[in-house]
């Protein structure tokens, strides 16, 4: 990828070496966070499902809208359901 990427919102990752980085960090974290990248209203949290070490076989996601979803410490409020954050 040369050109970057068009953006939905201000917070979407459109250049080449930001996403480079950011494909990089999901690798370590395993889940990766996106806050606005691509509706101002909404956040949300992907992770894969691995068949075997090196092979994904799906992913999940949760998404909500800002208002709704608080940051508490080192965790996301999904209403009940917590993830880690990062």
């Amino acid at each position: 990828m040369e050109e970057p990427l068009k953006p939905f919102t201000k917070q979407t990752i459109t250049g080449p070496d930001q996403l480079r980085q950011g494909i990089s960090l999901i690798r370590k974290e395993v889940f990766v966070k996106s806050e606005r990248e691509f509706k101002d209203n909404i956040i949300a949290i992907g992770a894969p499902v691995y068949k075997t070490k090196q092979r994904v076989i799906a992913s999940l996601n949760i998404a909500g809208l800002v208002n709704r979803i608080k940051p508490r410490g080192k965790f996301y409020d999904f209403t009940g359901i917590r993830l880690l954050r990062y």
